[in-house]
């Protein structure tokens, strides 16, 4: 029995392989390698807005090391190189922000989590379309652990006016047993902190 020809027509009509560029009716625009009618493998995915992604794709989606760049008055910005799973930020990677700032560390689902560098400037931090609190625009550096895209756990905070904090922090303030360093003052305070404020500790010279 012959096999209908609404199959064969069907199963020609699926991209599979190296292709050229492939239009979308979103108005992305595709070009590289497909497999059973997905993006998968190589490829470049040129976005609507103007955005740009490069790199690897599985099941459709930006899945494995890819270079995003975002589109600013029509110019490509790099903004983030790294792992990517299911169209998310997941694994290692870097991310710059519009300010300067920028981050080298471990995502999860788009959030920075796990161990990472965070360089801040002195203007606002654009942190996923949110703004940061006021009391972050004189951080410099922070070296330590994240969670669900906040400071949470062991940290090392490095201010700009040579100060230091090495310790706990959760939900992104300063929280269990710590230590902050007053460089200028050749002071030092030891104890324990809640919600970015000291509790009870030993204040003494360094």
């Amino acid at each position: 029995k012959a096999e209908p020809l609404w199959k064969t027509w069907d199963h020609l009509s699926l991209k599979h392989g190296e292709h050229a560029t492939v239009y979308h009716t979103n108005g992305d625009k595709y070009r590289g390698q497909y497999e059973g009618n997905m993006k998968c493998g190589q490829g470049t995915l040129l976005f609507k807005n103007g955005d740009k992604y490069e790199g690897e794709f599985r099941e459709d989606m930006q899945s494995g090391f890819g270079t995003h760049w975002t589109n600013v008055q029509g110019k490509l910005i790099l903004q983030y190189r790294g792992s990517f799973w299911q169209g998310r930020r997941h694994g290692h990677g870097i991310f710059a922000y519009k300010d300067g700032g920028k981050y080298d560390g471990e995502w999860q689902n788009g959030k920075r989590h796990g161990e990472g560098r965070m360089n801040y400037t002195d203007g606002t931090v654009l942190l996923f379309s949110c703004l940061v609190s006021a009391s972050d625009f004189a951080l410099k550096v922070y070296e330590g652990m994240w969670e669900n895209g906040k400071r949470h756990g062991a940290g090392t905070l490095f201010l700009a006016n040579g100060d230091v904090y090495q310790g706990d922090y959760a939900l992104d303030l300063k929280d269990g047993p710590g230590t902050f360093f007053y460089v200028s003052k050749k002071k030092r305070y030891d104890g324990v902190w809640s919600k970015d404020v000291a509790k009870c500790g030993l204040y003494g010279s360094i």
